[in-house]
């Protein structure tokens, strides 16, 4: 199946056709209009061109200080010498700086541009600058603000160096160089450096100059050449080279100029604002000092670092003097519990207090203690000896445990003087971060104070100096210069313009026409929306029926019924299909003249072909062939006649059989759905080789639809122009559903290009 489509199919819908190509031979019937739009279009661009006066492009280059980017201009070293530093520019500053409004306004009246000089010639006039005769000055504007019009005054050379100048209403004769009033206030008109014959004439505009300005500003262009350096391009758009160049001139001298002013202007108030300010700042910084003083003294502190480090070292000892009391203390209680529970034990030397008098006793009283131990190994408790040594070791424990006694009262004494003195520090130590913190204040108010005192000294010098040593923010790098040719118009590319103006329009018309067509206007407009093969095309005639005796057997429309015969037998030769059913969505889109010459085509090839007229409802074949409409398809159907008695045979040229409708019955579907109908087909097929059914359009009743069970290929005639494409959607849904058998399409009044050996003029 796909080998069938692909040969049913059209060739502009193969992949080997690209669609600017298919575009291209669509547009081609429209040669005429491209012919002439393509002629207009390049005429109007030579008028253009031959009457447009060329606008010149003048070019100008500044190199400018730029910080970001270390651009020098000898300002820095110079104040790098003397330990200074230049002020700060930006190149992107400098820039809009240029494009002020300010800056063009003060090249307007430098330059008098509000005043423009025309020379009045024969048959154009033309607009001079440099080489005016006359200089025409506004000394006092008395003008309206509210103006709508500019002024143009008339002005030609009289004799003995006098002049008429003239507007609409009023004459003046002066002579050169005087003083007189005129509307726009108080002028003066002088002789120009070149010189004039007493016949020329000229025109003088005196515009208003926020308007002038308004127009120079818009047609300057100020950007950065390149991003990596710190060169501004100017570039300005006029008329004359000669103005252009001398406005950029004017506006690098201004622009120049004023970064001197500005910087001498900011030097100035920079120091009076410094002398200002070097009073006040003194005031301060002496009342900061007297407060510091007096502080100092209220809390006898010279330096809070020390302090602090002398009291955390005073509380370290006493934190380890506490520490060796809290030990001996221990070791006495230690001692005395030990006397107590062992009376008759020797008491350790070593761990008891360290006077001599003290150790004196314990030795003597370990020694009594170890001579009693060695009597009592040869006599018993009651010897008058031990008695004796019991009670002088009696008499020494007790004076050991007074004495320790006191020693621990001691002990506990001076603990709690270390303590008190301790908590005494630890006061102190809480208070210094206050008092620092008020200090500091102090001193941070004395620190701000002194730093902006030098500061504002030191800039004060640097200003001074700075001033002495201003130079410009730019330096000229390339001067103003006009190009020796137009910038516009230019002529190539108007010319490519108006030559691609002239290939759009048709193809702008043919397409906003093809946009807003309700109707199918082209195949791809098929092809895109129905997936059913197009089996042939057929091109526009002038009538679908008249013609069919007119038309030559090499024309090109016979020539499509052949290929379409082609395609028609290799689909009905691979199953031997013989029925072949024909409509359409609605009325008039040829299937009747699709069906007469796909007959008559087939009759030609040999084949035996029988045309049945199934349209009950307008049959028209007898009135095409005229040929007797008494007994048709509609008598076979209600009576019992044969299929000879309907058959009528053609005359020359056509030579093919025909059964047509017969009378117009009250109920053609009913009638359709006669089980005759099913009769008469099996009955035509075994005496002809195809049998064309012309059925009634499908999209408008259901002939068609019913005559589809006996059909074996359906044929179903579109036409181009003609077609609504709303009813492309429904061909659509029955070549999805499968509707109709084997639906293939045919495209009647399609607009074909020119083939080999054809000539497929479209006949209106």
């Amino acid at each position: 199946m796909n080998t069938l489509q692909e040969i049913t199919r059209t060739p502009s819908s193969s992949a080997t056709e690209s669609p600017l190509a298919g575009k291209i031979i669509s547009l081609a019937p429209l040669w005429p209009w491209f012919l002439l739009s393509v002629t207009v279009c390049l005429a109007s661009a030579f008028i253009y061109l031959r009457y447009t006066t060329p606008i010149y492009e003048i070019s100008a280059s500044v190199l400018v200080k730029d910080d970001t980017k270390g651009t020098d201009l000898g300002e820095a070293a110079i104040l790098e010498n003397l330990g200074l530093s230049a002020g700060k520019s930006n190149v992107d500053n400098e820039v809009e700086v240029l494009r002020s409004r300010n800056l063009m306004e003060q090249v307007v009246k430098d330059l008098q541009l509000h005043i423009t000089y025309f020379a009045k010639g024969k048959i154009k006039t033309t607009e001079i600058f440099e080489t005016s005769p006359i200089k025409f000055e506004v000394l006092e504007s008395t003008e309206s603000k509210t103006r709508t019009e500019t002024p143009i005054y008339h002005l030609e050379f009289d004799k003995e160096n006098r002049f008429t100048l003239s507007d609409h209403t009023h004459i003046w004769k002066q002579t050169f160089g005087d003083t007189f009033s005129l509307p726009v206030g108080r002028v003066v008109v002088k002789k120009g450096a070149m010189r004039a014959q007493n016949d020329d004439s000229y025109l003088i505009s005196v515009g208003d100059i926020n308007s002038t300005t308004k127009k120079y500003s818009q047609a300057l262009r100020v950007s950065v050449s390149n991003k990596q350096v710190s060169i501004i391009r100017l570039i300005l758009k006029d008329i004359l080279p000669l103005k252009g160049e001398a406005i950029l001139s004017k506006l690098i001298e201004n622009y120049l100029q004023a970064s001197i002013h500005d910087k001498n202007r900011i030097a100035d108030s920079t120091i009076s604002f410094i002398d200002q300010n070097l009073a006040l700042v003194t005031k301060e910084l002496k009342g900061v000092e007297e407060r510091i003083e007096k502080f100092r003294e209220n809390n006898q502190i010279t330096d809070f670092t020390e302090q602090a480090r002398l009291l955390l070292e005073h509380g370290q000892s006493n934190s380890q003097r506490n520490n060796e009391i809290e030990l001996q203390l221990s070791i006495l209680e230690s001692l005395m519990d030990y006397m107590k529970r062992n009376p008759s034990t020797i008491v350790p030397s070593s761990i008891v207090m360290q006077q001599p008098d003290f150790v004196a006793r314990i030795a003597k009283y370990n020694e009594l203690q170890i001579l009693r131990d060695r009597t009592l190994s040869s006599t018993t408790p009651e010897h008058p000896n031990v008695q004796n040594l019991d009670e002088q070791l009696r008499n020494l424990r007790l004076e050991f445990l007074n004495q320790l006694q006191v020693r621990r009262k001691e002990l506990e004494l001076n603990r709690r003087e270390i303590l008190k003195e301790d908590s005494d520090i630890h006061t102190k130590i809480h208070s210094l971060p206050g008092r620092e913190r008020i200090f500091l204040g102090h001193a941070r108010q004395q620190q701000i104070k002194q730093e902006l005192y030098i500061f504002l000294l030191k800039k004060r010098v640097e200003t001074s100096i700075s001033k002495s040593s201003t130079l410009a923010n730019g330096r000229i790098i390339d001067k103003p210069r006009g190009d020796e040719y137009p910038v516009s118009p230019n002529s190539r590319i108007t010319i490519l313009v108006a030559l691609l103006l002239g290939l759009f329009f048709p193809i702008a018309y043919d397409h906003i026409v093809d946009l807003f067509s309700i109707r199918i206007t082209s195949k791809k407009q098929l092809v895109d929306a129905v997936s059913a093969p197009i089996i042939g095309e057929v091109g526009k005639q002038k009538s679908l029926y008249k013609q069919r005796q007119e038309t030559p057997n090499n024309g090109s429309v016979q020539e499509q019924f052949r290929i379409l015969r082609t395609n028609l037998n290799f689909i009905s030769s691979i199953n031997k299909d013989k029925v072949i059913l024909i409509t359409s969505s609605m009325a008039g889109e040829g299937k009747t003249f699709i069906a007469i010459n796909l007959c008559k085509t087939l009759q030609m090839a040999g084949k035996k072909v029988i045309l049945v007229e199934c349209d009950l409802r307008r049959p028209r074949l007898s009135e095409t062939f005229t040929v007797p409409q008494k007994i048709g398809l509609t008598h076979y159907i209600i009576s019992s006649i044969s299929v000879q008695e309907v058959t009528q045979k053609l005359p020359s040229p056509e030579l093919f059989d025909v059964i047509t409708a017969g009378i117009v019955p009250p109920n053609p579907a009913e009638l359709l759905l006669s089980e005759r109908v099913g009769q008469l087909l099996h009955e035509l097929k075994s005496h002809y080789d195809y049998i064309i059914l012309d059925t009634a359009p499908f999209g408008i009743v259901t002939d068609a639809h019913i005559l589809s069970q006996y059909a074996d290929i359906s044929l179903y005639v579109v036409r181009q122009d003609f077609t609504f494409r709303h009813q492309l959607e429904r061909i659509q849904e029955i070549s999805t559903h499968k509707i109709l058998p084997k639906l293939h399409l045919i495209l009647n009044g399609a607009k074909l290009q020119s083939g080999y050996g054809y000539d497929v003029t479209y006949q209106s």
